[in-house]
């Protein structure tokens, strides 16, 4: 991976996201910025990541996802400011001979395992 031709750097920024929310159009009501649980700066990451890898594939190059271990390294070489999070790195060039995972021998599972079209209680533990 580390001899890929392009190193694509996901990252997010929550000071960004929590500027761009408190634009006119996207406030409520009463002015202010919309509460999240959810930290969706990070959801945004993913989601480019994941169109990233989409049009690698489209466009026959080898592509994965990494996730990086050493920030403060990684954030002093590459000068990023410190607002900015580093989620992964995608390596994209021209795939190796595809070589079969030994993870792969297990199986998936069914897709009733993972599907629930009604509600239901999933068990505490998982392998129940």
């Amino acid at each position: 991976m580390s001899k890929a031709p392009v190193q694509l750097f996901v990252c997010s920024d929550e000071y960004a996201y929590h500027q761009r929310h408190q634009e006119p159009d996207k406030l409520v009501e009463t002015g202010e910025e919309i509460d999240r649980e959810i930290p969706y700066w990070h959801v945004d990451a993913g989601c480019a990541a994941m169109v990233i890898l989409l049009a690698a594939v489209a466009e026959r190059l080898g592509a994965g996802f990494a996730g990086v271990s050493d920030y403060a390294g990684l954030h002093g070489y590459l000068e990023i400011p410190g607002t900015i999070l580093v989620i992964g790195v995608i390596p994209i060039g021209h795939p190796a001979p595809d070589v079969r995972s030994g993870s792969l021998a297990r199986g998936r599972r069914l897709v009733s395992e993972v599907i629930y079209r009604e509600r239901r209680t999933l068990p505490a533990d998982p392998r129940e």
